[in-house]
């Protein structure tokens, strides 16, 4: 007997405000702008972090939500984004996730950040709608 495949988040669903989870739930700030990129860590370059973290500074009332994957990297990424003079604690890590709540969660993100040098693909195609 062959399974089924599974269906992906339908554009409607990922648009659907009302199917979003609440920013709390998923442990982001409500007053916040929200950066995210859910790219594995190994896909940034430390040329893209700065980047970021520059807009960080920029942009006092923001912060960054990246992807735990894996977790061994998360108190590196902070103790860079320390000493790129960012607060380590305006880095938000959220765990690896189903792609359906992985794709319907990152609605919450006001703004996506890609990586140039191995991006999103397929994952980051339904935010390109949102």
């Amino acid at each position: 007997m062959r399974s089924r495949p599974r269906a992906a988040p339908r554009a409607q669903d990922v648009l659907d405000e009302a199917a979003l989870p609440a920013r709390a739930e998923v442990g982001l700030p409500d007053d916040r702008i929200v950066f995210a990129c859910s790219n594995q860590l190994y896909k940034y370059d430390p040329e893209t972090f700065e980047t970021w973290c520059a807009i960080l500074r920029r942009v006092p009332a923001s912060v960054l939500w990246l992807l735990r994957f894996p977790p061994y990297g998360e108190p590196r990424i902070r103790a860079e984004a320390a000493a790129r003079g960012v607060d380590p604690a305006r880095i938000i890590f959220t765990d690896v996730a189903a792609k359906p709540v992985h794709i319907r969660r990152s609605g919450l993100a006001d703004v996506f950040l890609d990586t140039p040098l191995c991006n999103a693909h397929t994952t980051g195609t339904p935010l390109r709608f949102l």
